[in-house]
């Protein structure tokens, strides 16, 4: 606690992004998993049965209501696919980011050195 009082803002704005970048690494980690997962695969699998189907079922509507129905219908599937798909691809963003925020701690770690201190003698 007291030592949050003596960060600058540069420092409190670098430990938000950083805590940013973590959590949507894990939902990224998350949703892949997931979708790797039995429940994920037969998920993708009925998107792309009704998006296909969409695509069928479009010209053979009985009026043009009904085709915009299954327009929309064929749009909302895609963008619940695409939003997946996208989650997954932030979350490898984003764990690259860390995984660069940490190769230059180490980097600047190595090039700060201690003082020596005289040997007595």
């Amino acid at each position: 606690m007291q030592e949050e009082e003596y960060k600058t803002d540069d420092e409190r704005e670098a430990e938000r992004r950083l805590a940013l970048l973590k959590t949507q690494a894990e939902r990224g980690n998350l949703f892949a998993d997931w979708l790797r997962a039995p429940a994920g695969v037969l998920f993708s699998q009925m998107l792309e049965a009704q998006i296909a189907d969409a695509k069928n079922s479009w010209l053979a509507a009985p009026t043009q209501v009904a085709a915009e129905v299954v327009r929309i219908q064929s749009q909302v599937y895609l963008k619940i696919k695409q939003w997946l798909a996208s989650q997954v691809q932030a979350g490898k963003v984003a764990e690259a980011g860390l995984t660069q925020f940490e190769d230059e701690g180490a980097v600047l770690s190595n090039m700060i050195r201690q003082p020596e201190r005289p040997e007595a003698s």
